[in-house]
């Protein structure tokens, strides 16, 4: 179950960075920088429903990583979770993940507000996964 939980993590890091991408050319272009690069693609608004679909699938990894994570963590462990940094951290980037998505779909959020907000998704998880690890001293390492 490791290798499963590992590989979710993964896909929804690769999702949510797709997403970020996303948003910088949003930002990008709303800051007047590179328009004439980024004249081809897509306007601001289908980007920015694009990339609001990959946080929606990057929702849906990051949802089964955590529920694999829990059933592994009782095989291995004996318990589902125990607030460890990491998963206390991985909670937090999923209730971060889940309240981007809320706010966008209910407050119809404009295209830069939202890649503002999918860059603090981001920066969240990124922190969370690649951080983290390196300053607990609890089993429960993560990417190190």
């Amino acid at each position: 179950l490791l290798f499963i939980h590992v590989g979710l993590g993964k896909v929804f890091m690769g999702s949510v960075l797709v997403a970020v991408g996303m948003a910088g050319v949003v930002l990008l272009r709303a800051a007047g920088i590179g328009r004439e690069r980024f004249a081809n693609l897509p306007s601001d608004e289908r980007l920015d429903e694009l990339a609001f679909r990959f946080m929606a699938l990057g929702l849906i990894f990051e949802s089964l990583m955590l529920v694999v994570g829990a059933i592994w963590a009782q095989d291995a462990w004996g318990r589902y979770w125990a607030w460890d940094p990491l998963e206390t951290w991985s909670f937090i980037t999923w209730i971060t993940l889940v309240f981007t998505l809320h706010a966008r779909s209910m407050l119809k959020t404009r295209p830069r507000t939202g890649a503002v907000m999918i860059l603090s998704v981001f920066v969240i998880a990124f922190l969370t996964f690649f951080g983290v690890p390196f300053i607990t001293a609890a089993p429960h390492k993560g990417a190190v």
